[in-house]
């Protein structure tokens, strides 16, 4: 769910089903809009994030694993968050810069 948010669009798999199932399952609700949502969002076409479009595709899915998460009882902590970007491998990728590294770029 995480790489729907932050990558390209995922295609309709039984995995991502799966995981929407039986995440919506565990919530007890009979409402099942924010999965319908993060469903319908994960698939549609991914643009830069730095385009009006891209950036509302990917707040919009930050707010449904939000709710989705509150829904099955996990805080989106910073801890669970970065753990995430570690399992798909971002934190990694990124080099540490030191403060004047960072002063220095414009």
């Amino acid at each position: 769910m995480d790489e729907a948010r932050t990558g390209a669009p995922i295609p309709p798999s039984p995995a991502l089903r799966l995981a929407l199932g039986f995440l919506f399952s565990e919530t007890g609700q009979s409402s099942r809009t924010a999965f319908d949502m993060f469903w319908n969002e994960a698939r549609r076409e991914s643009l830069p994030s730095n385009t009006a479009e891209g950036f509302g595709r990917q707040q919009h899915l930050t707010a449904c694993m939000n709710w989705i998460a509150n829904a099955v009882g996990m805080e989106r902590t910073v801890g669970l968050m970065s753990a995430m970007g570690r399992a798909r491998g971002v934190l990694e990728r990124r080099p540490r810069r030191s403060l004047e590294d960072a002063v220095k770029e414009p």
